[in-house]
């Protein structure tokens, strides 16, 4: 029975690890306003972005939200595959 408990206790610890794995983080914050349709985003950077990884615009409301993946990053510029289907104003925050 001790050994059950214990193995209860590591897979609730393992999982915890798991999803904490799986949060997004904020990379980045528009400076500027980005228009539906638009596909680059001038940010100012708040911890690095991985090209090739999907990223989510959120807007400071929380309320608007788009994902595109990433094709390229050049210095303030992350250039994206897709177009995004909203606009979002400056401030919008910037997740991966």
């Amino acid at each position: 029975m001790k050994k059950i408990v214990v193995f209860s206790v590591f897979l609730m610890g393992l999982s915890g690890v798991f999803l904490w794995a799986q949060q997004r983080r904020q990379v980045a914050v528009l400076t500027n306003e980005v228009g539906t349709g638009e596909s680059i985003l001038i940010v100012e950077w708040v911890s690095p972005a991985s090209v090739g990884m999907p990223i989510t615009v959120e807007d400071r409301d929380g309320e608007a939200t788009a994902t595109g993946r990433v094709r390229h990053i050049h210095e303030r510029h992350i250039i994206l595959k897709e177009r995004l289907g909203s606009t979002f104003p400056a401030g919008s925050r910037v997740y991966q």
